[in-house]
């Protein structure tokens, strides 16, 4: 029996890249795929885009708000109302589920749609906790939003977990912040569902193609080349990573690394290499296309995750995985649940920049266990996307 879905994530895929935004994607189309009349809602990047697209059998609604700089205690109610604007606009009839993957949207949808639909919420991490680490890395005005800001978050947070009929979470990390801020009551409705990777997408490369491919994105073949796609923001560590480059480089190793992702610490972070001295030894890329970054991890020698806080889960694991690659991580949120599944040996003793120094050179002098292809194949099979769609099934009840 066919089912009307509304999908609410903060981004549409193919307009901005994201681990949620991705999963938010995948789902939608498989769900149309499946027979269902998909709406997929997010924020639009361009003021230009049209509110009302069909994509891929997708019907696309996007809603723009304009950037703001400094403080604005108002900007998540404009997120608010311009869903509901938007939702009252083009979509007259009530959906038969709501699959929400971001708070904001998804709290104007319960506000608009309650009890004409079965909602249903995705944690893909605690907002509370996000914007927490987010704001403190904005000086005066980071610790003003923090003061005033999170217990609005909070607050709007309980209200999305407490009206919906269905939680899901991707690790038992998420559920552990769900549990220290909301309770038991509501960390005990979570189901867990794991992320996926597309194992026809992402492959190991021949030694030859690897050479084919470090050529042709201008990397060296006679040497160590690390590689991390992170968001270029505080959480993520890049400023410790770059730090413990440094020690590897004062210990005598050289090791190229390739770090791909954007966002508000990139005059930072390309400070900090030029301070550090690594302008030869590091290189940010920018933005990673669908088409190179399986290329990306099949050529390097290992993918480098040192998240400094708040991960949720880790999808970019298992992409390194499925490519051939190990991935030398920090102990932090749920690394040590998707990484230790594969190799606890190859995740930091801290987040620290001494701590991942330290595991990057026993890396280099292979110190660690190497990666085992069979054994990691047959324990991605956990990480199938038809393995999570089944259970995304059976959680929406469609």
């Amino acid at each position: 029996m066919s089912s009307r879905i509304l999908v609410l994530s903060n981004f549409f895929f193919p307009d901005k890249a994201g681990g949620q935004a991705k999963l938010a994607y995948d789902l939608a189309q498989a769900y149309v795929s499946l027979g269902h009349e998909v709406w997929f809602l997010a924020q639009s990047l361009d003021k230009n885009t049209p509110l009302y697209q069909e994509i891929n059998g997708l019907h696309v609604l996007r809603y723009f708000i304009k950037p703001s700089s400094g403080i604005d205690f108002t900007r998540y109610t404009k997120h608010i109302s311009a869903v509901k604007q938007i939702l009252g606009k083009f979509f007259p009839e009530h959906p038969d589920i709501v699959h929400g993957h971001d708070l904001l949207p998804y709290v104007a949808a319960v506000e608009e749609l309650r009890g004409k639909a079965r909602f249903c919420y995705t944690i893909h991490s605690p907002a509370i906790e996000e914007l927490n680490i987010n704001w403190k890395g904005q000086g005066v005005n980071g610790a003003i939003k923090r003061l005033l800001g999170l217990p609005v978050i909070k607050r709007l947070e309980r209200k999305a977990l407490e009206s919906s009929d269905a939680l899901e979470a991707k690790s038992n990390f998420t559920c552990a912040l769900i549990r220290k801020h909301y309770g038991n009551n509501i960390a005990e409705k979570i189901q867990l569902i794991p992320g996926w990777v597309d194992t026809t997408r992402f492959q190991p490369l021949s030694k030859i193609v690897i050479a084919q491919v470090r050529s042709h994105l201008d990397w060296p073949n006679n040497f160590p080349v690390l590689f991390t796609l992170r968001r270029l923001e505080a959480r993520m560590g890049l400023d410790k990573y770059l730090y413990a480059l440094s020690i590897v480089k004062s210990r005598g190793y050289q090791v190229y690394a390739v770090i791909g992702g954007t966002g508000s610490w990139k005059d930072y972070l390309l400070d900090l290499s030029d301070q550090l001295q690594l302008s030869d030894d590091v290189r940010f890329i920018g933005y990673v296309s669908d088409e190179i970054l399986p290329l990306a991890y099949g050529a390097c020698d290992a993918s480098v995750v040192p998240t400094s806080g708040l991960e949720g889960f880790g999808i970019i694991v298992l992409e390194s995985l499925a490519c051939g690659k190990p991935v030398l991580s920090t102990p932090v949120g749920a690394l040590p649940e998707v990484v230790g599944a594969f190799e606890s040996s190859w995740i930091a003793k801290s987040a620290e920049s001494e701590a991942i120094a330290d595991l990057i050179c026993d890396f280099l002098d292979k110190k660690l266990p190497r990666y085992n292809e069979l054994y990691v194949s047959e324990k991605l099979e956990i990480y199938s996307f038809s393995s999570a769609l089944s259970a995304y099934i059976k959680w929406l009840d469609i």
